[in-house]
């Protein structure tokens, strides 16, 4: 991991960010807002890629509401398909046994219908969310904050179920 500090959010999947002197555009992953904030200046670490035909060299792993020069940061993570990760590793060791019982196999991103769902297992399919919308943190004065847009994950979920 490095560590650099986000310029702005250019679209939906990149942020431009500021890297040992250097501007880059980054993969940002997660499609929509983290909390109200906006990001312009707060710091963040990126993972970098070796695949050369990547269009981003980095990717946005998490954020801070510290400031740059602070030393001892918290940090926020992003990375979406990192929770899918970390959800299929306590699929596959036995964690949600009572969800999903065991001795089921651990299928990622299946199809329903039209709509693709994170997982299968057994007959039971797993949407993953990591809902950034509301952050459950004290703000500090100096972080910039956008107004609160609405949202509903069951909204969501419905429209992916309607699509099946």
């Amino acid at each position: 991991m490095c560590e650099g500090i986000i310029e702005k959010r250019k679209s939906q999947f990149t942020m431009v960010i500021q890297y040992e002197g250097q501007t880059y555009n980054a993969h940002c992953p997660t499609t929509g807002r983290v909390g109200n904030l906006d990001l312009s200046g707060r710091p963040c670490l990126m993972s970098k890629s070796s695949d050369p035909k990547r269009k981003t060299p980095f990717t946005v792993e998490a954020v801070s509401l510290n400031r740059p020069e602070d030393t001892d940061k918290s940090w926020i993570g992003i990375n979406q398909n990192a929770a899918n990760r970390y959800v299929e590793h306590f699929l596959t060791n036995g964690g949600f046994a009572d969800m999903v019982g065991t001795g089921n196999e651990v299928h990622r991103e299946q199809f329903l219908g039209i709509s693709k769902l994170d997982f299968l297992v057994g007959n039971t399919y797993l949407e993953v969310k990591t809902p950034l919308q509301h952050l459950q943190l004290d703000i500090p004065d100096y972080v910039k904050t956008k107004k609160q847009t609405p949202f509903s994950s069951t909204d969501r979920i419905g429209k992916m179920v309607a699509m099946i």
